[in-house]
């Protein structure tokens, strides 16, 4: 029920915002890399390796490309993964939840996933965006499942799942390595203990298969987790760091990093409110169980593994949020089982107010995806009726939409190299204002400040949010 429920909701989500799945770089990088899987699946040359790929997993294109082979569109396949990704998230937490808290009521998991999990904004928004937020953490939670569940009743089978689903989630998102980690230890362990060499074997065997498909596909290029450019400048210096500088310019935060893993996964409104609530009416007790204190290593790992990462997102978070709330399950029983029985108005009350809460934290945190949504839409449509398919586009930021959406025309990306030269007649999309201090002394300001000195920009178009479209001239 959670699933088709949790399907629907958020295919009616994306369908009453217009929303195609695709915001910003990442995105769209990510349609690129499918559309190249694709191509290879059919017997064709496509460029995969092209810059930026090493930042990316491929299992998430990669199955976007065989939703392809079934003629779906490729926009509409990637996005098809998400949403059905998150149901599958929600029926796979209430089977942990059935694990990990034997004996509790469906009602009482039932309103805990559909308030804490799907009713949490950045939840929804991993549902809804093309990106591999959403399957990494299905196939990581069907990896917990599966490892639990061997823990308790020995099976081979189970174990054999959990060395698939582990291969999976770390190809589709590569930050599940640390998370699945302790997991991956224990296992390791009981298996050398008892002696179990044919399951390890055969569990290597199907890890190591799941990564020499990718690498095949891939050309070996982008399977190794510390070619990432933010785990490369990976520090323990960083948990004490609010600024940054790396690829993405330079970018200050609110809080230190070691203030942002500890706290914000549990106090952030884009999760949920109720969750520091039930932080008080947790017991020591609630994580005795060997699996438990699995998880909470599991949690540990994982938030180590962001805090030294030279970089703050929200969307990292996620799978820690969910860690959260299948150890603070047994809180959320005793509040809503004496709660319900004894403070019946008061309870439903209170999970009223926070379900309100949810839908207004739903709208704050989905209103940026979609003002860039269709900001990139509306820009390509407003290019395409004035530029000419064969004109060249020097731009940064908007560039990797403009080519989904515009495939036709020569793009050249100002981030990715120096220019000492630019071509006379060509056109450039910038806005000085929303790039200057992030990027100033990198590429796309140093670019676009040589073509201020050294050529005449003529300005062509103003487009919404400071954007502007210029001719470059000699003269």
């Amino acid at each position: 029920m959670q699933f088709l429920f949790g399907v629907l909701g958020l295919t009616l989500v994306a369908l009453a915002l217009q929303f195609n799945g695709l915001y910003g770089q990442d995105a769209h990088e990510y349609l690129r890399q499918s559309l190249a899987f694709r191509s290879v699946l059919s017997g064709h040359f496509f460029n995969i390796t092209e810059q930026g790929s090493l930042d990316f997993a491929p299992g998430y294109p990669f199955l976007g490309a065989l939703f392809q082979v079934f003629n779906l569109p490729a926009i509409f396949s990637l996005q098809a993964i998400s949403i059905l990704a998150a149901g599958i998230s929600l029926l796979l937490l209430e089977r942990l939840l059935i694990v990990l808290s034997p004996g509790t009521t469906r009602l009482s998991r039932l309103a805990f996933i559909g308030l804490l999990c799907l009713g949490a904004p950045l939840f929804i928004r991993a549902g809804i965006c093309s990106m591999s937020d959403s399957l990494g953490l299905a196939l990581a939670l069907a990896a917990l499942l599966s490892g639990l569940k061997s823990l308790e009743i020995r099976s081979i089978r189970e174990i054999l799942y959990f060395a698939f689903f582990t291969s999976a989630a770390i190809s589709v998102r590569y930050a599940m390595a640390a998370l699945l980690l302790p997991l991956v230890i224990v296992f390791l362990l009981l298996m050398v203990q008892k002696k179990q060499w044919l399951s390890v074997l055969a569990s290597g065997m199907i890890g190591i298969s799941v990564f020499m498909v990718f690498s095949v596909l891939k050309n070996g290029v982008g399977l190794n987790l510390f070619q990432h450019s933010l785990v490369s400048q990976w520090s323990l210096l960083n948990l004490f760091k609010a600024s940054f500088e790396n690829i993405n310019g330079h970018i200050s935060y609110l809080v230190i990093n070691l203030l942002y893993i500890i706290f914000y996964p549990i106090l952030h409104p884009g999760f949920c409110i109720l969750l520091p609530g039930l932080l008080l009416l947790f017991k020591k007790t609630d994580i005795h169980l060997p699996a438990k204190k699995i998880l909470a290593a599991c949690l540990l790992c994982y938030l180590l593994l962001l805090g030294g990462i030279a970089h703050q997102n929200l969307r990292y978070l996620l799978p820690a949020y969910t860690l959260w709330l299948l150890l603070l399950f047994p809180a959320w029983d005793r509040f809503f089982a004496y709660g319900g029985y004894f403070f019946k108005k008061t309870t439903y009350g209170v999970l009223l107010a926070v379900f309100f809460c949810q839908i207004a934290g739903a709208v704050w945190f989905i209103k940026p995806i979609i003002a860039r949504n269709h900001l990139e839409i509306n820009t390509a449509n407003t290019l395409k009726m004035t530029l000419k398919s064969d004109d060249t586009l020097y731009a940064f930021d908007l560039d990797i939409a403009l080519k989904t959406y515009l495939p036709e025309l020569k793009h050249v990306n100002l981030w990715s190299n120096r220019y000492d030269s630019f071509e006379i007649g060509a056109y450039i999309l910038f806005n000085e204002q929303r790039l200057a201090a992030q990027w100033a002394g990198k590429n796309p300001m140093l670019n676009w400040e040589h073509l201020q000195e050294h050529y005449v920009l003529h300005p062509v178009l103003t487009l919404q949010d400071g954007w502007v479209l210029y001719k470059i001239r000699n003269e």
